[in-house]
């Protein structure tokens, strides 16, 4: 599969910086965990449409298509983004990841209910990111 922003409902990025509003964001060490976590997520009710999964080189050909020069003024957001707020943080948090050879599973779950089971159904799977993209922010699921 190739990543791009039309794998995503909605938009992707924010500033540059890949930012999947509505989504929970999972990391896994590999891809069994993550082709495990979508077996458990289908059977709690999430269709394929609801995920993206993506291989390390995919994320880092995703990272790099929005990470591309887009012109002065979207320059100068991801410079403030990018001093300014945590988000830069999280996207290179992200691009790391991908470099070790991580698998990705990002879940489209809109509201707390679906995000709650989204989290319940990959716990036993201990993934090593488990991330929740709110409109304004994130927060880093348990």
């Amino acid at each position: 599969m190739t990543l791009n922003s039309k794998s995503f409902k909605g938009g992707q990025a924010s500033f540059g910086i890949f930012y999947p509003t509505g989504y929970v964001l999972f990391v896994f060490e590999n891809g069994s965990d993550a082709d495990e976590a979508a077996a458990a997520l289908g059977r709690a009710g999430f269709t394929s449409d609801d995920m993206v999964p993506a291989s390390a080189k995919d994320m880092l050909a995703f990272s790099r298509e929005l990470r591309g020069n887009h012109g002065r003024f979207v320059a100068f957001e991801r410079f403030l983004s990018e001093h300014l707020g945590d988000e830069a943080d999280a996207a290179n948090e992200i691009v790391d990841l991908a470099d070790a050879g991580k698998t990705f599973l990002a879940v489209y779950a809109p509201d707390d209910l679906a995000t709650a089971r989204c989290a319940d159904c990959t716990r036993a799977l201990e993934p090593v990111v488990k991330r929740k993209f709110d409109r304004f922010t994130y927060t880093d699921l348990r």
